[in-house]
């Protein structure tokens, strides 16, 4: 003897009260996952430690950014960075430094490269060996100011080596004051700066975003 059985529920029921109960649910539900936190309180609770993150190869010495504040179209940033190169991996991302801009808002400058290899000889790198290139969709878009990639050539380099520069960018014709930092990284990291100098004292919102963006 043989049989077979099944319970199949081909529709779900619900009474006017309980339906009416489950639309608010799921409206609350959609509307909480469309928020982004800007500012994250402080729990009574002690914090979970989290896991350390990989590193890239790469150990940040320092890292000062000074903003001087010229109004709230204009501003400069000078960026003073020193970093030790680890391993291949440090030493391939940093063979050659990239920066990118746009003429119609940027002015930008790479005022000083020096890499000093593990042996302690330091060479610094001209301006003649820095070349300024568009970027791939500028010839595609005639009417837009076009995007600049101002490149450097980094000779030498190996892991221990020792990697300073420096980094002046005017930001002109700008709609409004606006500052990104990226406060958690890949790197190792032993010192970070950041100084605004506001002499108007033209009104600031800082908060930090979600994963650690200033």
């Amino acid at each position: 003897i043989s049989s077979d059985s099944g319970f199949v529920l081909k529709k779900v029921e619900f009474s006017p009260d309980d339906y009416e109960g489950l639309k608010k649910a799921i409206g609350a539900m959609e509307n909480s996952a469309g928020r982004m936190p800007l500012i994250l309180k402080a729990s009574d609770t002690p914090r979970t430690e989290q896991p350390a993150r990989q590193s890239n190869g790469i150990r940040t010495l320092m890292d000062q950014t000074e903003i001087h504040i010229f109004g709230e179209d204009s501003w400069l940033t000078q960026k003073n960075v020193s970093l030790e190169l680890l391993d291949f991996s440090g030493k391939k991302e940093f063979s050659e430094i990239k920066l990118n801009f746009n003429e119609g808002m940027d002015e930008l400058s790479l005022d000083s490269v020096k890499i000093t290899s593990p042996g302690g000889i330091s060479k610094a790198i001209r301006k003649e060996e820095m070349n300024l290139m568009d970027e791939a969709w500028s010839g595609s878009a005639p009417r837009y100011p076009p995007g600049k990639i101002l490149v450097a050539n980094i000779p030498n380099v190996d892991a221990g080596s020792k990697l300073e520069f420096n980094i002046t960018r005017k930001s002109i014709n700008r709609p409004f004051f606006s500052f990104l930092e990226p406060l958690k990284t890949f790197n190792a990291t032993e010192k970070k700066i950041i100084k605004i100098l506001n002499p108007k004292r033209i009104p600031l919102k800082i908060s930090e975003r979600i994963n650690g963006i200033l």
